[in-house]
């Protein structure tokens, strides 16, 4: 039911509001496996074409439940500032606050515990219509 709610309340919304303003453009993203820990590092960037200022929600999701995963930064790199965000079941949301015509830089880093198969998901760019 939760995964319905979502589905509902975020991921629908933010299909159709990304296609209209803000554009997902690109990811830069490293990995790092060892015994222990399997750890990504990405910059994801998203560029606001409009005339207006844009907050929006954006949707993260994950291979795992958040409860396994260790969120190390959810960080604005263009305004130099931490963004709070909200776990859901395998995904996160936050809020991105875009001035008119500018591109915002926003790393994400995390681990999980490493698995016999550790997995990258591309979701996140598939719910931002990338």
């Amino acid at each position: 039911m939760s995964k319905i709610i979502a589905l509902v309340l975020f991921i629908i919304p933010l299909n159709v509001f990304t296609q209209q303003k803000l554009q997902f453009i690109g990811e830069n993203i490293d990995f790092a496996i060892n015994k222990e820990h399997f750890s990504v590092n990405g910059i994801y960037y998203f560029f606001n074409n409009s005339e207006t200022d844009i907050k929006q929600t954006i949707l993260f999701p994950f291979s795992e439940r958040t409860d396994s995963i260790i969120i190390q930064r959810v960080f604005n790199l263009t305004y130099s500032e931490n963004l709070s965000f909200q776990p859901l079941s395998e995904a996160i949301v936050f809020k991105l606050f875009v001035l008119p015509k500018d591109t915002v830089k926003v790393n994400i880093s995390y681990s999980q515990k490493t698995n016999k198969e550790n997995i990258y998901i591309l979701k996140s760019t598939q719910t931002w219509g990338k």
